[in-house]
């Protein structure tokens, strides 16, 4: 089964690094950016 992943966004390091740490799992890759402008450059890559 092919891994879901999740990009999560907010401004804050701590809520983005705390949430990542809860999501990210087996089934979960969790890729992190800390504004809208750095979410599109990961979503191009």
């Amino acid at each position: 089964m092919p891994q879901k992943s999740l990009l999560l966004v907010d401004d804050e390091p701590l809520i983005r690094e705390s949430l990542a740490r809860e999501l990210a799992g087996a089934t979960l890759a969790v890729t992190v950016a800390a504004s809208g402008e750095e979410a599109v450059a990961r979503l191009g890559r």
